[in-house]
């Protein structure tokens, strides 16, 4: 059996290994310090515990240092309790509900600003027509997706775009965009 020394104040790193079968604790409040005993096999999992002493017990509760061989120390007395019901998990505090805000409508407004189309979004017919056409190298610069849920639409990004009518757009944030539409100006959203 494992038997581990650890200062009280590290009792939260213990929460990762709190479902373990055969772990224990016992506290000391005098000398603020938490010893926990597990299993032999449990040596890997309790490496990165911050101990300020590592053990073995030997049949009669005597502690021998992981690197000795003679007994140094006795095993303390306990109160003994496994560690997933003496480091139980609780209900978050309760709080009371927040007051709620008034709505935002999120729209697009007509804008004056001009923005350089950086996509297109495009019949899938026209696209396919022009693709079969266009060279190789003036494929390579661009990007496509294609609606799964029907509607023959895609999207084309990249440059230079193609020639082919549809509606021109450019990125704002994450969000595409059809050129000369933006959000109102009190609205800016930081995606």
């Amino acid at each position: 059996m494992l038997v581990l020394q650890l200062p009280l104040d590290a009792a939260a790193l213990l929460g990762p290994h709190r479902m373990q079968a055969g772990w224990e604790v016992c506290q000391d409040p005098e000398e603020n310090t938490l010893w926990l005993r597990c299993p032999d096999g449990a040596r890997n999992a309790t490496a990165t515990l911050p101990c300020t002493a590592r053990y073995r017990a030997d049949h009669a509760g005597r502690l021998i240092p992981w690197t000795g061989t003679l007994p140094v120390a006795r095993m303390p007395a306990g109160p003994w309790e496994a560690l997933n019901v003496w480091l139980a998990v609780g209900a978050p505090p309760l709080s009371l509900p927040g007051r709620g805000q008034s709505r935002v409508e999120i729209r697009l407004e007509r804008s004056s600003r001009e923005s350089t189309p950086s996509a297109l979004l495009l019949g899938l017919d026209s696209l396919l027509v022009w693709a079969e056409t266009a060279s190789r190298l003036r494929l390579s610069g661009l990007k496509f997706a294609a609606s799964a849920s029907g509607g023959g639409r895609a999207l084309v990004t990249g440059t230079p775009l193609p020639p082919v009518p549809g509606t021109a757009c450019y990125f704002h944030g994450r969000l595409t965009l059809p050129c000369g539409w933006d959000f109102p100006p009190p609205l800016w959203p930081a995606w």
